[in-house]
C-alpha cells in the first residue's frame, strides 16, 4: 500500500511544482497558480468519472452529463492558464504537464486497484443491464470474487440470439482455479436439451479451446432443485508446462475442462472450469472440475 501512495504522492508534487511554475508565468501569481492547481484536480477527478461512467453498459444521462461537465471544465482551465502566461511556449508546455500530472495520478490508483470494492455495485449495475437488455435478471455467485476490470469487461455481453452475459470469476473454491458463468433468458429446455448442449464436438461457451471432446464422463445433477447437466473432458496442449507456458513444443499436457448447464429463474446457465496437471488436493480428480462447479452453483442468486 506504501508504493501505492507513494506513486500517488509524486504525482501530486509534480503537479503542484508544474502549477507553481505556471503561476510564476503570469502577472497574477496567485490567481493563476489557484488556476493551475484546480486544472489538476478538475483533471483527475474527469478521469474518475469517465472510469466510473463507463463501467455501465448503458451510460445513464447522468453520468454522460458529469463527464460532459468534466472535460467542458479542464478544457476551459487550460484555456485560461495558457491565456494568463500569454501562450508562452515553455508555460503553456507546464500547463500540459499539469495535466500530464493528473493522468499519472489516476494511472497510480488504477495501476494498483485501489477502489475495486467500492466500485462492485457499478459492475452488478453493468451485470443488470446487460440482463435486462437479453430479458432476463442475471444470477451471481455471492461468495466468489469477480476478475475486475475498470472497464467492467470481466461482465460482458455476448453473441448470440437471445442475447447473453458472461461474468468472469477469478478464483473459486480451489486455489488457482477460476470459472466462467454464461448466462442467457430460458427457454424451457428438458434435460435431454442440456445434455444435448455438453454433447461431444459442441463448445456450450464459445471460448477458444473449450469445445468438448471425447473422454470425459457426463454427470445429471440437480441445482436448487433444477435438473442440470455437467460433462468433464480432456484435451492436450503440445508445447505448455504445467503453469501453461509455452515450452519448445516437445512436450504434450494433458488438461481437463468442465461445463455445467442447467435453467434456474428463468436464465439459462453455462457454467466452465479448467485446471492443468498440477493440483494441490492429493485425492483431486476431473470430476471434482465438475463437483465443483455443482457447489457454486447452489450459491448463485439474483443480483441484489
Amino acid at each position: 500500500m506504501w508504493i501505492i501512495w507513494g506513486v500517488e504522492a509524486v504525482a501530486i508534487a509534480i503537479g503542484i511544482l508544474l502549477a507553481i511554475s505556471v503561476g510564476r508565468g503570469s502577472e497574477n501569481q496567485l490567481r493563476t497558480t489557484v488556476m493551475a492547481v484546480a486544472l489538476f484536480g478538475v483533471a483527475l477527478l474527469g478521469l474518475i468519472i469517465y472510469t466510473l461512467a463507463s463501467v455501465n453498459y448503458a451510460i445513464p444521462v447522468a453520468w454522460i452529463v458529469a463527464m460532459a461537465v468534466a472535460a467542458v471544465s479542464t478544457l476551459g482551465l487550460l484555456v485560461a492558464c495558457s491565456m494568463a502566461v500569454k501562450w508562452r511556449a515553455t508555460r503553456v508546455l507546464a500547463v500540459i504537464g499539469v495535466v500530464v500530472a493528473a493522468w499519472l495520478a489516476y494511472g497510480g490508483l488504477t495501476s494498483f486497484g485501489v477502489g475495486h470494492e467500492q466500485m462492485m455495485p457499478l459492475v452488478m449495475d453493468r451485470a443488470v443491464q446487460i440482463g435486462e437488455a437479453g430479458g432476463f435478471m442475471p444470477l451471481v455467485a455471492p461468495d466468489y470474487e469477480i476478475s475486475f476490470g475498470y472497464d467492467g469487461y470481466a461482465v460482458s455481453p455476448t453473441e448470440g440470439s437471445p442475447p447473453g452475459l458472461a461474468i468472469d470469476y477469478s478464483s473459486s473454491q480451489r486455489e488457482g482455479m477460476g470459472f466462467l458463468l454464461q448466462e442467457r433468458k430460458a427457454t424451457g429446455l428438458s434435460v435431454d436439451g442440456l445434455a444435448r448442449l455438453v454433447a461431444v464436438g459442441t463448445n456450450p461457451t464459445g471460448g477458444e479451446r473449450e469445445t468438448i471432446t471425447a473422454g470425459g464422463a457426463v454427470t445429471t445433477a440437480t441445482v436448487q432443485g433444477q435438473p442440470a447437466v455437467g460433462v468433464w473432458y480432456p484435451f492436450q496442449e503440445r508445447g505448455a508446462d504445467k503453469m501453461g507456458k509455452s515450452t519448445d513444443g516437445a512436450s504434450t499436457k494433458v488438461f481437463a475442462r468442465a461445463v455445467l448447464v442447467f435453467e434456474l429463474d428463468g436464465v439459462e446457465v453455462r457454467m466452465s472450469s479448467g485446471a492443468g496437471e498440477a493440483n494441490p488436493d492429493p485425492g483431486w480428480t476431473q470430476q471434482s472440475l465438475v463437483d465443483e462447479l455443482l457447489t457454486i452453483a447452489q450459491t448463485l442468486e439474483p443480483v441484489r
